[in-house]
């Protein structure tokens, strides 16, 4: 403990700039600049190792063309106007960085492409967004996709005023902030000095720094175990998913204290047959994510996506269905009956509901 005090002590000299993780660079270019000729003339530097590392180049662009790579599709493929390539590779979950509006600056190393002839191609080894990429399609089921964790009586959380957000919003570590849509995140962003680290569903790094995530995956890369504070911006619509991070984290989890349950669901039972019939008729469909499933399945727009992320979770409750995420596949348990009121989670909404 004396020792922790004494680190801290010292460190407490330091402003909070100097613990931001930063990507060095030797110089910034523009992809005109990138020729043939400009990339050969590196090759004078080699050999490339340690202490001569390979030169890396900061470069910017708003639009591009952007895709998983064909034969793995965890790397991405960015496509400038100009036709210049860039290669990022295990970022299919943060390539919501690349698409946003506005500009992007990336760093990035150059080389050499002898496919169809000599051009020049780039690895992406940073991304720097102007602007957060937030899918409103996609993001419209988060709220009922928590609903998938079944609440059990047990759920710690405090109610705090939306004056305390301002005490939260300075610190550069520990304080996670939860936004389920785009107008919490936007007003939040507004309102405060929100964290620097601002993000779409799954973390940039592991670290504890504080941030806002939009409709986060809890069970992703997010590092729930060493925030000291989880707030919620809008109420979850039961206690499921506040049981599920007390188990996981001693985070205090703080929620809005004037808030409402805003159920836009139906709770009749034909409709979770329908969703269910849909189901089982495209039992071989599979996509990247369970917003590409749903599209496929959903080819003549008569499903709702919320209502979709709600019978899922009532079925995956049930063990009518088994679901596995990545990639988003949904198998049929034969055999299996039960009635939808032995869910909790359909007791739960349908006692709002009604």
């Amino acid at each position: 403990e004396l020792f922790k005090q004494k680190v801290n002590e010292y460190l407490s000299e330091y402003s909070d700039e100097y613990f931001l993780p930063t990507v060095e660079y030797d110089i910034e270019i523009d992809d005109k600049q990138a020729t043939v000729d400009f990339v050969s003339s590196l090759g004078l530097l080699e050999p490339f190792g340690n202490g001569n590392p390979k030169p890396l180049f900061k470069m910017s662009f708003e639009n591009a063309k952007v895709s998983p790579c064909k034969n793995n599709q965890n790397h991405i493929s960015v496509i400038l106007n100009s036709g210049m390539q860039f290669f990022a590779f295990n970022y299919s979950k943060l390539s919501y960085q690349l698409v946003s509006q506005g500009k992007k600056e990336i760093v990035v190393e150059l080389q050499l492409s002898n496919f169809g002839g000599k051009s020049v191609k780039g690895m992406i080894k940073c991304v720097s967004p102007e602007n957060l990429f937030i899918n409103d399609n996609a993001i419209l089921g988060f709220e009922y996709s928590l609903l998938r964790y079944i609440p059990d009586g047990k759920a710690k959380y405090r109610m705090y005023d939306k004056g305390e957000l301002s005490e939260f919003t300075g610190k550069l570590y520990g304080i996670l902030f939860v936004a389920f849509s785009r107008d919490d995140y936007e007003k939040f962003i507004s309102d405060y000095d929100a964290p620097r680290f601002r993000e779409y569903i799954f973390a940039t790094n592991k670290n504890n720094y504080s941030r806002v995530i939009v409709a986060p995956e809890f069970n992703g890369n997010l590092p729930l175990a060493n925030y000291d504070k989880i707030v919620f911006l809008s109420a979850p619509l039961n206690d499921g998913v506040i049981s599920y991070l007390n188990k996981v984290t001693m985070a205090e989890i703080l929620i809005p204290s004037k808030c409402s349950n805003k159920y836009h669901i139906s709770i009749d039972s034909d409709i979770f047959a329908k969703y269910f019939e849909k189901i089982r008729a495209n039992r071989t469909v599979s996509g990247a994510n369970l917003f590409s499933y749903f599209n496929k399945i959903n080819e003549d727009g008569d499903l709702s996506l919320i209502q979709f992320y709600f019978c899922l979770s009532v079925f995956e409750e049930l063990n009518f269905i088994t679901v596995n995420r990545t990639p988003f596949k949904i198998a049929i348990n034969d055999g299996v009956r039960s009635s939808l009121n032995s869910s909790q989670i359909y007791q739960a909404v349908a006692r709002e509901v009604e």
